[in-house]
């Protein structure tokens, strides 16, 4: 197959995003700046016993809403709601 010399083939890479729901209430990225949207994170709760998932049970059972990175292999971030003041004092 003969090509010509000035025939090229263009591409033009666009940074297209992650639509959101507009109810999504999570962090757009996590530490690692992986965009975070349905289907790239994992919402859970996690029992803790830290003052501030405490303070925030209202005598429930103490914990945190915790969000995980699924957008990149091997992630590991993770967000907390309310803050784990645990997470925070082992790193």
């Amino acid at each position: 197959m003969r090509r010509n010399a000035g025939s090229r083939t263009r591409v033009l890479i666009v940074p297209m995003g992650v639509r959101r729901p507009a109810w999504w209430c999570y962090p757009e990225r996590c530490q690692n700046v992986h965009e975070s949207g349905p289907d790239l994170i994992t919402v859970s709760w996690v029992l803790c016993d830290c003052p501030a998932a405490q303070a925030a049970s209202g005598g429930g059972a103490a914990g945190h809403m915790a969000v995980f990175c699924n957008a990149a292999p091997g992630c590991r971030s993770v967000w907390y709601r309310p803050r784990c003041e645990l997470a925070l004092a082992a790193v």
